[in-house]
């Protein structure tokens, strides 16, 4: 009793989401609707609505190592928001906003899997029983969709080169079932490195040199990503003119920009290989020697989540000039 009366008096002072969930979830089962309604209505206030990411908040924030946050924190918000009537459209949308994490994240904590999937089938509308069509259309050519993975609809077609016509950048998508659905469109193609023009996605990087191209000099290379969501496994490669040598020579483990990453030279690369890379922006600086002079094609810095792969970007390609010490 004594700590209940705490709880009710004190619940706005609970540091984090997780809490003021927890506290709502307790304080409903324990009879004290009123309260947990109150609670819930604060984290209405607090929530951030985008149609592609649905409800969720913001300043809840996946962290490195193997916790997911980010996600538990919005699992229990949704059973706190179930259990004191929260309308099935509102359960939908939060429900989105943790498929879209499932997207680019593994959720390897097994207690965390079953407490997200509990709550993905308990609440809202039941898509894996949505019949609806989704009709997709490229150009002239349209596409069956009824033979999708099960549960999920997955899909998947590749086009030779000879295949790809002009008209085929119209593409035409009807989705006719109220469940939510995304996908993607690769183009690959062959380009010299000097002409490759800069792509960029949710998840993109920038490249900068600083310091006088001379041999003999250290120069410095900046790297700047930005992350608009929460990433797992991600490989950021940033190709070097032969003009350069790497002052760190060896492979490991590296702390910076509050995020472990592995470091990896290579012959003509330094690999970044990062296990959890949460939303934000990032800047990875390493040295390098200027070694010879002459006129260089310096490459292209590209950077991919390699567990949702579209979501991959890279700089333009450029070339560098280094002159006589």
């Amino acid at each position: 009793k004594f700590y209940t009366s705490i709880t009710e008096k004190h619940w706005a002072s609970i540091p984090g989401l997780y809490g003021r969930a927890i506290a709502a979830l307790f304080l409903q089962r324990s009879g004290k609707t009123g309260i947990a309604q109150s609670i819930v209505k604060s984290l209405r206030e607090h929530a951030s609505h985008k149609p592609d990411l649905g409800m969720y908040w913001a300043n809840s924030r996946a962290y490195s190592f193997f916790f997911n946050n980010a996600i538990a924190d919005q699992s229990f918000i949704m059973k706190a928001f179930y259990e004191t009537g929260a309308s099935s459209k509102e359960m939908d949308e939060m429900k989105r906003w943790l498929l879209k994490q499932k997207q680019t994240q593994e959720w390897e904590s097994l207690p965390g899997l079953v407490s997200t999937i509990q709550i993905l089938l308990q609440t809202g509308s039941n898509w894996l029983e949505d019949t609806g069509k989704t009709s997709i259309q490229l150009g002239n050519q349209s596409f069956d969709t009824s033979k999708g993975e099960a549960g999920t609809g997955y899909i998947k077609e590749v086009f030779d080169a000879n295949a790809i016509t002009p008209d085929m950048s119209r593409v035409k998508i009807t989705q006719e079932n109220a469940a939510p659905g995304w996908g993607a469109l690769y183009w690959q193609y062959f380009e010299d490195l000097d002409k490759i023009k800069a792509a960029k996605t949710g998840l993109n990087v920038e490249k900068f040199i600083t310091g006088p191209l001379k041999v003999g000099n250290k120069v410095i290379v900046r790297l700047v990503v930005r992350a608009d969501r929460d990433f797992e496994y991600v490989l950021l490669k940033d190709m070097r003119a032969s003009c350069f040598e790497p002052v760190e020579q060896l492979s490991g483990i590296r702390w910076a920009q509050s995020v472990v990453y592995y470091q990896s030279p290579k012959d003509a690369s330094m690999n970044y290989y990062f296990y959890n890379l949460p939303k934000g922006t990032y800047v990875f600086e390493y040295p390098l020697y200027v070694t010879s002079e002459g006129d260089y094609s310096n490459g292209i810095t590209t950077i991919q989540c390699l567990y949702a792969p579209e979501f991959v970007s890279h700089t333009s390609g450029g070339r560098v000039v280094a002159g006589e010490r």
